[in-house]
């Protein structure tokens, strides 16, 4: 079945109380994932069931939007300045500009992202937006954490437990569209193996299962593959409550 599977990308954020720990600054909406990209990664911080991920996801995208803006605008002063001083040269140092040379023409930065403006909240992906995504990094932080899975060894006191508390929470009626396929946890963190019968399934996993499963200062990535059918294959990395996945995947 895997190798019917069409990859995609898009990125969820959904942060708790300090913005300082996100890793991504793009988002992406969870509604309506788009099947033309091709991978996917979700950073989950101090975890909020009450949290609205489309809500956060539009705020980061009119952050990246905004902080283009400026940039650009700050692009434009100085080459303003530029054409200023050339003509100052070229008119011996008088101080008025040639009739027939603009100082400057409007500028606007290639691929800045779109912002929403749905007063829902509801993010609109943008593909420029998902461009800032290296999907070089995306795939060093999938194997870093395979890395560091795969070298830790076996914690009898605390692993047996995760399994058994993530096992436990993905059987609740909520979950009903989304099925357990493995789950291994050793020390620090846990890899489960989900699918889903559709999207939706999808997104009401991702907004709820941490927050069911009884952790509240978790971090999670995930890359995901949709197939034909709108079924969607995930591998999901969880850290063990307290620990920080950049560090882990760092091997601190």
């Amino acid at each position: 079945m895997a190798d019917k599977l069409t990859r995609y990308a898009s990125v969820v954020v959904v942060a708790g109380s300090l913005i300082g720990a996100l890793i991504v600054v793009n988002a992406g909406d969870t509604t309506t994932p788009r099947s033309d990209q091709g991978a996917q990664q979700v950073l989950f911080n101090r975890f909020d069931p009450a949290s609205d991920p489309a809500k956060i996801a539009a705020a980061l995208v009119q952050l990246t939007a905004e902080i283009a803006r400026l940039e650009a605008d700050t692009g434009n002063r100085l080459r303003d300045l530029e054409i200023r001083g050339l003509k100052l040269d070229r008119s011996d140092h008088t101080s008025a500009p040639a009739p027939d040379e603009p100082l400057s023409t409007p500028h606007q930065p290639a691929g800045e992202p779109q912002v929403a403006t749905q007063e829902s909240g509801e993010a609109k992906t943008s593909a420029d937006a998902l461009a800032v995504i290296d999907r070089a990094d995306i795939d060093k932080m999938q194997r870093a954490l395979e890395n560091r899975l795969s070298g830790e060894p076996y914690d009898a006191r605390w692993a047996p437990e995760a399994q058994d508390s993530l096992t436990t929470a993905l059987q609740q009626p909520t979950f009903t569209g989304s099925q357990l396929i493995d789950i291994d946890c050793r020390t620090t963190l846990c890899r489960l193996g989900v699918d889903h019968d559709s999207v939706d399934a999808e997104r009401e996993f991702l907004h709820r299962f941490i927050g069911a499963a009884g952790l509240d200062d978790a971090e999670a990535f995930y890359r995901r593959e949709e197939g034909p059918d709108g079924n969607v294959r995930m591998t999901f990395y969880l850290s063990r409550d307290g620990r920080r996945l950049h560090s882990l995947a760092l091997g601190h």
